[in-house]
């Protein structure tokens, strides 16, 4: 028994030799992706149906002026410079929309173009593991993973958790005007994703400063339904169109990084087994 339990310390005592352990603070700028229907992956519709008073574009990727934190722990094998991490990141579904459309301004006798874009983003938590292996140096890496996104305002008992966000309109010739709603809507609580990229160690004067990481993630269950409604008033006569975009947490990263290497104990836990 005693001499299986030295095997078994040794062992282990091997294999922690082998790993040597990091923290990692992040920071994650994102291309949100946003779609008209529930396709999987990116192959999303990008068109709404078509009507005779305006067009709506939904826009695929979108970037909004966000940076989001995070911190990964993790522990890099020797033999392999593979990096293992768990981390925790600060992030968000979004979706955006351009709505063109002429109004009228009864004044001037004088018919304007509008291009607007509406753009909404929904805080969410993203819990990851990733592994990243080394491409023929230990300066490049391809990285994958997978993990949830946790939506801390989604459908709960039965009640959704929506808000309007933007209301407007206007004149859109002298018989017809147009009221614009957006109403957000918080859907389902947690979503799988996985996640595919490369990154790179950068190493100036023989000195590591700084970890560049490119990688997208897909989600696979909506987090975000937003709806667009138009409200149509022309001679007298009141109709709507309503459109939905949504999003499952989809998009694109670029993410700046810093390993921070935990120093070990040189500590062996062979002489207990000598007690």
């Amino acid at each position: 028994m005693k001499i299986t339990l030295i095997i078994l310390l040794i062992s282990f005592e091997q294999t922690f030799a082998q790993m040597k352990f990091f923290i990692r603070p992040t920071l994650n700028m994102k291309a949100y992706t946003g779609s008209v229907d529930a396709g999987p992956f990116v192959f999303h519709s990008n068109n709404f149906a078509s009507n005779t008073y305006f067009k709506i574009k939904n826009n695929k990727f979108y970037t909004q002026s966000i940076i989001d934190l995070g911190l990964h722990l993790g522990c890099k094998l020797k033999n392999t410079n593979t990096l293992i991490e768990f981390g925790y990141n600060k992030d968000g579904a979004g979706i955006s929309v351009n709505e063109i459309y002429t109004t009228y301004q009864a004044q001037d006798s004088l018919y304007l173009s509008q291009d607007i874009r509406f753009k909404y983003t929904l805080f969410v938590h993203r819990f990851s593991l990733q592994i990243s292996k080394p491409i023929k140096n230990t300066l490049n890496y391809i990285t994958y993973g997978l993990g949830i996104m946790y939506n801390p305002s989604g459908f709960k008992n039965g009640v959704w958790q929506s808000e309007t966000w933007s209301s407007y309109g206007g004149t859109l010739n002298p018989n017809v005007k147009m009221d614009i709603d957006h109403v957000n809507g918080s859907y389902k609580r947690w979503t799988p994703i996985l996640s595919l990229g490369v990154s790179r160690d950068v190493v100036i004067k023989n000195k590591y400063i700084v970890t560049c990481d490119v990688f997208y993630t897909q989600g696979f269950k909506t987090l975000l339904i937003t709806s667009h409604k138009y409200i149509i008033r022309e001679n007298g006569t009141k109709f709507q169109y309503i459109y939905g975009s949504l999003s499952k947490g989809s998009g694109l990263y670029l993410q700046l990084s810093r390993q921070l290497m935990i120093k070990k104990k040189k500590k062996t836990i062979l002489p207990i087994l000598e007690q």
